[in-house]
């Protein structure tokens, strides 16, 4: 590992001391760093504005290149992930679920930093906006 310094602040009012592989270029530091920024990984709580009103939820991510991983805990029951993309900081899956009926639900999400949000396609419901933050 070696060190480097570099700018990662987007108004470039600072630098930071940054520890990198050796022979990483500024694009490999750069990458680095906005993958930790960005990254999905991790456990969200959430809170889904839904015709029955708001449903809490927790929300355990893991992403591997493209491929999105993970499972949603509510008080009705835990559902796997299903068809989980990733690109860049924006989400999508699916998740099945049986109660209060059973239906697919679609979602698409961005990540910003520790803050999550998107929308829910619930079948012939329509959509439900959802947000949470990392716990």
């Amino acid at each position: 590992w070696a060190c480097a310094k570099t700018i990662i602040a987007g108004d470039c009012s600072h630098t930071s001391v940054v520890y990198t592989q050796p022979g990483w270029n500024l694009q490999h530091i750069t990458n680095n760093i906005w993958s930790k920024i960005m990254s999905a990984d991790g456990t969200w709580n959430t809170t889904m504005n839904t015709p029955m009103g708001p449903q809490q939820g927790t929300m355990t991510l893991s992403t591997e290149g493209g491929a999105l991983t993970g499972n949603i805990s509510t008080p009705q029951g835990d559902v796997q992930l299903e068809d989980g993309t990733v690109d860049g900081n924006a989400l999508t899956w699916k998740a099945s679920i049986t109660a209060p009926m059973p239906m697919t639900l679609e979602f698409s999400a961005t990540v910003d930093g520790d803050a999550i949000s998107g929308s829910v396609k619930l079948g012939a419901f329509g959509n439900a906006d959802f947000s949470g933050t990392r716990a």
